[in-house]
Order: structure tokens, then C-alpha cells, then sequence
């Protein structure tokens, strides 16, 4: 259904596509109904055999065809952008801006785009930006943050919602295994505590050029923020997106019975 499609050119294309029966039952119930205006633009599937009256109640409350657009945990900004390439039916506008483009177009052009968007499945109806895409990735990810970030326990020595962010990327690079997070969790914390360096090398490998790799010797004398093992305390922002579950790692709320409390 187009923008401004009228009823009668919308049944009318239905009815060449051997859709509809005939051109005007479709018609005349959204003129009994008093809907005959109330068309939402569209793409739209219909299955084999449906009448004409629940045709035409799919496309007056807007049931549109939904596409899925996943975010992985633990997916740095660059391979969100690429994933977009085989998303099927979105408006690809991001391709030829910079981050920091990116970031301006969703209204916050000082802020890094590593680690803020949400990994979770988002649907969309053809035709979405991948813009409107990564602003609900944004807003559902600052969202969450601040929602954790508020019930943590107080004794933590993040200082920051970012600096939470910033820790539990790290222990998203740093094991896939969900049992073993809030350990890693209580390795980190005890280190900023003491002023240790973390020796992470997720945040290595976040400056490593190329493919990821595992980390040599050499690549420890890379002189950088992030290089975890030549300063110490957090590096200066997230290297991944992370998921819930090392968020929570990173922010135990008050009360949890974890490594460093």
C-alpha cells in the first residue's frame, strides 16, 4: 500500500493480482464500516483463502510485514554497520557517514559509538531507515544502563554509568560463559580498587588493526588508552556492545552475593 493509495486503486491492483474475487466487495465494506479512508501504507502478506473483511481489517490497524535485525553481544560499532548490508528491506542511509556523523544525526555528537547499542532483535517494516534502527538500539541500551545503573550497589568504584558500560564490555570479550562472568567482574573491580593494571585483552584486541586475533607479545607495547597492560584503570570507553548479562556483571544490584562485595 502506498502513501496516498486510494481504496479503489488499492482493491483494484488486488483484484489483478488474483487477491480479491472482484473490485468492489472490498469497497463497498469500507464504505459500511466507515474505513474507506483509513488505508495504512504499507507492505503487507496476506494468506491464501482470507476474506475480504479480514483483508481489510489487517490493513486498517496496520499489520505490516516485520523484518528482524539482530545485534550480537558483544558486536563492536563496525560490525553492526555491516550488518545492515544483508538486512532485507532497509533504507541504508549510515553507509557513507562517519561515527561521529552517526552519532550527530542521533543527537549526541560528542559521544563514541562503541558500546552503545543494545544486542538484542529488532523488527522493522520495510522501508526503515537504518538510522530509526540504531536510535531504538540506542535508547533501549541508555535505558537499561541507567536502570542498572540506579539499583547497583553502592560500594562499587565505577564512578560512571560509562564507566560501567566500559567494564562490562570487557567481560563480554573475556568469556562467553555466563557462569563465569561475575567472577571476571570480581578480578576487574579488585583491580581498580588497588590501581592495578587490568591486563584485559579484550581491550587489546580492540586496537589491534584487522580481523581480531589472539594477542602476541608485541602487541602488548602498543602505546594506546586501551592498552590495559601499559595503564591502568579502565580503558577510555567501551570496546564492544555488550549484553545484559555482563551488564549486570559489572553493576550487581544491592544485596548480591558476588566476588567483590
Amino acid at each position: 500500500v502506498k502513501p496516498g493509495s486510494s481504496l479503489r486503486a488499492f482493491t483494484t491492483d488486488l483484484y489483478e493480482q488474483n487477491v480479491l474475487p472482484d473490485k468492489f466487495s472490498l469497497v463497498w465494506l469500507a464504505y459500511l464500516k466507515g474505513q474507506s479512508r483509513d488505508l495504512k501504507a504499507g507492505e503487507y502478506r496476506f494468506r491464501k483463502g482470507m476474506t475480504a473483511l479480514e483483508l481489510l481489517d489487517q490493513v486498517i490497524a496496520g499489520r505490516v510485514v516485520e523484518y528482524p535485525f539482530t545485534i550480537i553481544e558483544g558486536w563492536s560499532f563496525r560490525q553492526v554497520l555491516q550488518a545492515f548490508a544483508n538486512a532485507p528491506r532497509v533504507t541504508r542511509t549510515v553507509q557513507d557517514m562517519s561515527a561521529s556523523q552517526i552519532m550527530a544525526s542521533l543527537g549526541y555528537p560528542k559521544l563514541h559509538p562503541e558500546g552503545r547499542f543494545y544486542p538484542d532483535t529488532y523488527y522493522y517494516p520495510g522501508g526503515m531507515s537504518d538510522l530509526l534502527i540504531l536510535q531504538r538500539a540506542f535508547q533501549k541500551m541508555d535505558a537499561r544502563l541507567q536502570q542498572e545503573w540506579e539499583g547497583r550497589d553502592k560500594t562499587s568504584p565505577l564512578k560512571t554509568p560509562d564507566e560501567a558500560l566500559t567494564l562490562a564490555s570487557i567481560i563480554e570479550r573475556e568469556t562467553a560463559r555466563a557462569e563465569e562472568r561475575d567472577l571476571i567482574a570480581g578480578v576487574m573491580v579488585n583491580r581498580l580498587r588497588k590501581g592495578m593494571r587490568l591486563q584485559a585483552d579484550p581491550t587489546i584486541q580492540y586496537i589491534i588493526p584487522g580481523a581480531p586475533r589472539r594477542v602476541l607479545n608485541r602487541d602488548l607495547e602498543i602505546d594506546s588508552p586501551y592498552n590495559t597492560y601499559r595503564y591502568a584503570g579502565l580503558p577510555p570507553g567501551p570496546v564492544n556492545n555488550p549484553g545484559i548479562k555482563s551488564i549486570l556483571a559489572a553493576l550487581p544490584s544491592a544485596g548480591a552475593r558476588v566476588g567483590w562485595l
